[in-house]
């Protein structure tokens, strides 16, 4: 190997090191937005200005430039040597200086991102064979320096469209992924098949079914051996890895979260689950800007009650409309719980009172009866529901009310749900992150407007995902702000206009209300702000994909 195509080959490593990070950049974007190429583009094309960082065009331009100025005008072999140098030295500099601050949800290298990866190397390795194929290799030096000026210029543009050659990977990868998701979903499908002593507990809804999970797992577990899907497990594949790599014939329950964002998503889940028992929590707004319209959202929850068991169980949020609307359309046994209309509930509860850390009430059951004083360690009126709607499960499954009573007095507090945390300097914070919906947001300032304490501070980037009605919720959310609300801290200069607007229509002090690029920036601020015995509300986090 001549010392010429070796010094080629060592300037072109730092290149492949930068090339590997932005590769990692826009594959965590496209596993942020669930693979969906629709998604990925509209991100792509709303954030332009992200991945054309100002740095790095300029000095990749730069480097371009000064390669076309050599290859015309002053072409030798130590001109050739002094670009290399700079070319060196330019991207040693765009790598050391990237953007290293850290996110939210980092990328995880499943083994579908590392076959992305892999493909999208493979088609890097298709454009630059097809640029050697247009440039062979020659014997003159003269010529073999002009291929090389021309191979680093083309390396430019191949940088640039690093977010083009990972959509077109995911393209090429989708039959690979079609196959791959099949393997594990026939495989799981026949694991629970196998499992006829399994019952299986699905629940859904706009919002509450995380919380309807946790806690119904907290009431079945102390008297069954049970498993629910962890965190916000609740796509077919996060699915499929619960049930091949924990659930076992030990389990006499499993519970499942099933998120949707389109028609067919809770189908395609119960046929993989088969459900006997399945809750529907309420229907909202959540999810409006992919399912398009709230029919649309009712139909594809009621997908779940569809493809119940024919001898199994739908239990409704009584208090719900539409819930109560999907009821008459069931035509297995189904059971209703709520706090209104209590003639009409097979589960209600009554004389309710919330304090600090604790919700408490009377729980009467009409089948047989029955009543008892729930003690319930949340935060959040709303939070009765699904307390009640978890009770309304484990009495299917055989346990009493004297059963649920000391269970719910083990119950730990949700993560990021209306999550009680004692900071540092006597501050006291909500953290309800994990929550961005209409319901949920209003409850939470319920919650904050009902503590005791000092200033009552609220940092939130508002909520997305609402479709048409994300203005106007988000400046619903702006207008109860102000009634409740000392300071307001908000994340994201254009996304919370309309909570901006509803704090100014409300007269809100405009002292007291701070805009922020970042929640870092929102943290430094709160540090300033608040004092001893002030109250935080953290309201909903979103993750790195919309940040501004």
């Amino acid at each position: 190997m001549d010392i010429v195509l070796l010094l080629v080959i060592t300037a072109i490593c730092p290149w492949l090191i930068m090339l590997f990070y932005k590769a990692c950049f826009t594959l965590h974007i496209l596993q942020l937005e669930s693979y969906k190429n629709e998604q990925y583009t509209s991100w792509i094309l709303s954030n332009l200005k992200k991945l054309a960082i100002i740095s790095e065009l300029s000095i990749l331009s730069l480097l371009a430039g000064i390669s076309l100025i050599i290859y015309f005008y002053y072409l030798n072999i130590n001109t050739f040597y002094l670009f290399l140098v700079l070319w060196t030295a330019g991207i040693s500099f765009l790598i050391y200086n990237r953007d290293k601050k850290p996110v939210k949800k980092p990328l995880v290298f499943t083994a579908r991102v590392i076959r992305l990866m892999i493909i999208f190397w493979l088609v890097l390795a298709a454009e630059l064979s097809f640029f050697i194929w247009l440039h062979p290799y020659a014997y003159s030096q003269q010529v073999k320096l002009k291929n090389y000026l021309l191979l680093f210029f083309t390396l430019v543009p191949l940088t640039l469209i690093t977010p083009l050659n990972i959509l077109l990977a995911n393209y090429l990868a989708a039959p690979l992924e079609k196959a791959v998701k099949l393997f594990y979903f026939k495989s799981a499908q026949r694991k629970i098949r196998d499992m006829p002593d399994l019952t299986v507990i699905a629940v859904t809804g706009s919002y509450g079914k995380t919380s309807t999970k946790y806690i119904t797992h907290s009431l079945l577990s102390p008297y069954y051996i049970t498993l629910m899907t962890p965190e916000s497990y609740n796509t077919p594949m996060g699915i499929c890895k619960v049930i091949r790599g924990q659930l076992n014939r030990e389990h006499k329950y499993f519970i499942v979260e099933m998120g949707a964002r389109q028609a067919g998503d809770i189908k395609e889940l119960c046929e993989l689950v088969n459900p006997k028992i399945g809750v529907i929590t309420a229907i909202g707004p959540q999810h409006l800007e992919t399912f398009g319209s709230i029919d649309n959202i009712i139909n594809t929850k009621f997908e779940l009650i569809e493809h119940l068991d024919k001898n199994g169980l739908a239990i409704f949020n009584g208090d719900d409309p539409n819930c109560r609307k999907m009821a008459q359309r069931t035509t297995i046994p189904y059971k209703l719980y709520g706090i209104k209309d209590i003639k009409t509930l097979d589960l209600y509860a009554c004389d309710i009172t919330t304090g600090r850390q604790v919700i408490k009430f009377k729980t009467c059951c009409k089948d047989d009866g029955k009543s008892a004083d729930f003690s319930v360690p949340l935060l959040g009126r709303h939070n009765t529901y699904n307390v009640l709607a978890a009770a309304t499960v484990a009495l299917e499954c055989g346990l009493h009310l004297s059963h649920i009573v000391p269970a719910l007095k083990l119950l730990n507090p949700i993560p990021h749900r209306l999550q009680l945390i004692q900071g540092g300097g006597g501050i006291t914070i909500i953290d309800d992150a994990y929550n961005s919906n209409p319901r949920g947001a209003a409850e939470a300032l319920t919650v904050l407007q009902d503590m005791d304490g000092g200033k009552k501070i609220l940092v939130t980037p508002g909520m997305v995902e609402l479709g048409t009605k994300e203005f106007e919720e988000n400046k619903k959310f702006g207008i109860k702000a102000a009634e409740v609300c000392d300071i307001v801290i908000l994340v994201g200069k254009k996304r919370t206009i309309p909570i901006s607007e509803g704090l100014k229509e409300s007269l809100f002090p405009k002292e007291n209300l701070f805009v922020t690029a970042s929640l870092t920036e929102a943290a430094a601020k709160l540090k300033q702000l608040a004092k001893t015995g002030d109250i935080v509300l953290f309201e909903n986090d979103l993750p790195d994909n919309y940040d501004e």
